[in-house]
């Protein structure tokens, strides 16, 4: 094709047609530019549609980790807190209303000694290689601000509420347990029980804890129903 359009140049030339040469010439450059724009507007594309199928399998594998922690973290976590805050409900009720030992109270008391299932785990890969990737990614600039929260507001402010729990725990409910309770597994039953009533720090401690897992739990039914709306801003953005 090269060797071509030097062929009528050289004719032009030749035969003296300067003007038609120059005209020719221009149209040729013209050709040249048309031909470069085609080829960037090709490779643009090119790069749009890889772009979109990164896109699409990371916003799959975001909704995926998201659904297993909605089903596998929330609803265990939720259930677990709404468990202890009955407990402690129920222990606080006895300590205010002094009212008299029995048998069904121990069942609750080992609350203040719990920690082992406080462990919140959400699954991160996703987010982890959106992080790898850059979040230009993900061009709904509403979708990915949505994401961002979950991962970098909400998530860490569980972890903090659970970490404040178990720290709670571990210097002021298992000291008190073990000075004013006897391990009776599975249960733990009062040293005096009478004596536990009247007792300050026991009734601060549990007072303490009740509050943490209200706060918890307040955390989890937010953060969950913030989950299911980013799915739902998912599953919209994938059909388009």
């Amino acid at each position: 094709m090269i060797k071509f359009f030097r062929h009528i140049r050289k004719n032009l030339l030749m035969e003296n047609k300067t003007g038609k040469y120059f005209k020719y010439a221009i149209g040729e450059i013209i050709l040249v530019m048309v031909g470069i724009l085609l080829a960037l507007q090709v490779n643009n594309w090119n790069e749009g549609r890889k772009m979109k199928i990164q896109e699409t399998k990371l916003l799959v594998k975001i909704r995926s980790a998201l659904s297993s922690d909605l089903e596998n973290q929330f609803n265990f976590h939720i259930e677990r807190t709404q468990l202890g805050i009955n407990s402690l409900e129920l222990i606080l009720t006895q300590i205010n209303e002094k009212k008299q030992y029995n048998e069904t109270i121990i069942e609750h008391f080992g609350i203040l000694s719990v920690a082992a299932k406080i462990i919140w785990t959400p699954q991160l890969t996703a987010f982890k290689q959106l992080e790898s990737r850059g979040m230009a990614v993900i061009r709904n600039d509403q979708l990915l601000e949505e994401i961002l929260n979950i991962y970098t507001l909400d998530y860490p402010q569980i972890d903090l509420t659970f970490d404040n729990y178990k720290r709670n725990i571990y210097e002021y409910g298992r000291p008190i347990m073990r000075r004013k309770f006897v391990d009776d597994h599975p249960n733990f039953v009062p040293v005096n029980y009478e004596e536990l009533l009247n007792n300050v720090e026991f009734r601060n401690t549990v007072s303490v804890l009740l509050g943490n897992n209200e706060s918890t739990l307040e955390q989890l039914i937010k953060t969950k129903g913030n989950v299911a709306h980013v799915i739902d801003l998912i599953d919209k953005e994938l059909k388009q």
